[in-house]
């Protein structure tokens, strides 16, 4: 066995990808999402994975796993948020549009207030 890979399995998570502690609590998800990433020939350098960090932080913990299974579902490289806001909602476009520019500029405030405190 290569050495390099026996070192990557100490250190736990997807390619030796450490979870942060305030995330742990999503940890199989989180390995879920990494594992997802893998398969698609994907992976995180080290500012992906903090972006990733404060992503997942600003989704509330109850709606990480939704979020994850719904991104996955639909084949996107991306996480994002189920935010209910589809087709047949009874919305207008311009409505939709709307939600969809405050659900991102939410997203947007949370992941900015997180790398300006570390929280």
């Amino acid at each position: 066995m290569d050495k390099d890979k026996d070192k990557d399995k100490d250190k736990g998570g997807v390619g030796g990808i450490q979870i942060p502690d305030d995330l742990k609590e999503s940890e199989a998800d989180i390995l879920n999402w990494l594992a997802y990433k893998k398969e698609r020939g994907q992976s995180y350098k080290p500012k992906g994975l903090e972006a990733l960090w404060g992503k997942i932080r600003a989704i509330p913990k109850d709606k990480i796993k939704d979020a994850i299974d719904h991104s996955m579902a639909n084949g996107w490289s991306g996480l994002f948020e189920k935010n209910g806001i589809q087709k047949g909602d009874g919305l207008s476009f311009e409505e939709r549009m709307k939600k969809q520019k405050e659900a991102t500029a939410q997203a947007d405030r949370a992941v900015n207030e997180y790398f300006r405190t570390g929280k």
